[in-house]
């Protein structure tokens, strides 16, 4: 039965056994219908990306189950979008008051543009202009040139006459006497290095003649076990610079042919020709020693964003993060641990090698809300979690 929007009285009729005709009309009802809304001339509002996959991004935004209008996704490569709607790499349509639409048959680890505009039928007002976002699948990988500037996680020097080893706010070298060992965390360089820098303070005693710089024959060792049973050998020479060297000068030493293999990268500093001289340690107030490091950075993205990444020994919260302030647990870690915070395409935004086994950090070092991964390292194990910031 099809009834109209308004008033309607509703009659009942009834025929008994022995022909007499019954007719009521006794009730009365309003039907109220609702109006369908099309106002092609406006695009959706509150556009955003709401989730990615390897191949496809699903783009949510608002509207009203009675809006009848058509919307229409096309996907462009990033930066080829020029106001003509051929030419796109994906298209994807959705109508009767949808407020997501999936865009499939994406590259992993691209990123598109996504240009959207609402249209109605035969008669109808529009089409809208058009509204453009970006967004990028997950997977893949991206390169880009990147810089790491790295303190020593361990530094210590080795005095050969008594045979002992120094760990304090200053490192020596003196001819074969004293020899100086630094350790960098270089887990986070990912790529081809393009350069590369050692940069060393002045301390208390002026000092002349030449540094060396060579790379150490391995990392398996730390400031408080190092012994000359144990320290590294000398291996290639990567670069010198020459004295005077006093109290406060700072010495920029150009590195060639650093290379990485493995999370940690040491470097051997002595010196063969001149007086002794020393520099500021990871321990000295100011003017630690500082590596630096360019790279073209082939960054894996980190894969979904309903991954489900845990480690019981890990612990963070609150988690999703809210507040000013949040806390990490680092569980029962004996020793240095290494904390990164990585952001979705795996960027570093935060971290900190500590001996401690609890961190409370500000909120701040998050640019944005969304999905972050935390990877805490020591020597022997590495732990991940998912944060999500609100």
């Amino acid at each position: 039965m099809q009834l109209s929007q308004g008033t309607q009285r509703l009659r009942l009729t009834y025929t008994g056994a022995a022909g007499f005709l019954f007719n009521f009309e006794r009730a009365e009802f309003t039907l109220k219908t609702t109006t369908p809304t099309a106002d092609c001339s406006i695009a959706p509002t509150s556009i955003a990306v709401s989730s990615v996959t390897d191949t496809s991004v699903t783009l949510s935004f608002d509207n009203t189950p009675n809006d009848t209008r058509t919307i229409e996704v096309r996907a462009f490569n990033d930066g080829t979008f020029t106001g003509a709607l051929s030419g796109a790499f994906a298209f994807a349509s959705g109508s009767s008051g949808i407020t997501s639409i999936i865009v499939n048959n994406l590259v992993a680890g691209t990123t598109y543009d996504f240009v959207v505009r609402s249209l109605c039928g035969a008669g109808g007002n529009g089409p809208s202009p058009v509204t453009t976002l970006s967004g990028s699948t997950s997977g893949g990988t991206t390169t880009t040139p990147q810089t790491a500037t790295l303190n020593p996680v361990d530094d210590a020097y080795i005095q050969a006459s008594n045979n002992s080893t120094i760990n304090n706010s200053v490192l020596y070298v003196d001819g074969t006497n004293r020899v100086s060992y630094l350790k960098f965390d270089v887990s986070g360089i990912n790529g081809t290095i393009t350069s590369a820098s050692l940069k060393l303070t002045g301390s208390t005693d002026a000092g002349s003649g030449v540094i060396d710089i060579n790379l150490g024959a391995n990392s398996n060792w730390t400031e408080t076990n190092l012994t000359s049973a144990n320290a590294p050998a000398k291996g290639a020479s990567l670069g010198n610079v020459n004295g005077p060297f006093s109290n406060g000068t700072v010495k920029d030493i150009t590195l060639t042919g650093v290379t990485v293999s493995g999370n940690f990268l040491t470097l051997i500093v002595s010196q063969a020709i001149g007086g002794d001289a020393n520099f500021n340690s990871s321990e000295a107030a100011t003017g630690e020693p500082e590596l630096t490091i360019a790279f073209n950075g082939t960054t894996n993205r980190i894969n979904r964003l309903d991954d489900k990444i845990t480690n019981n020994a890990l612990i963070v919260y609150p988690n999703p993060i809210v507040g000013d302030q949040f806390n990490i647990s680092l569980g029962d870690n004996n020793g240095k641990s290494y904390v990164r915070i990585y952001d979705i395409l795996g960027n570093v935004i935060y971290q900190e090698a500590t001996n401690t086994k609890n961190l409370t950090l500000d909120s701040g070092i998050f640019t944005s809300k969304g999905i972050y991964i935390i990877s805490v390292k020591t020597l022997s194990t590495t732990k991940t979690l998912k944060l999500i910031v609100q």
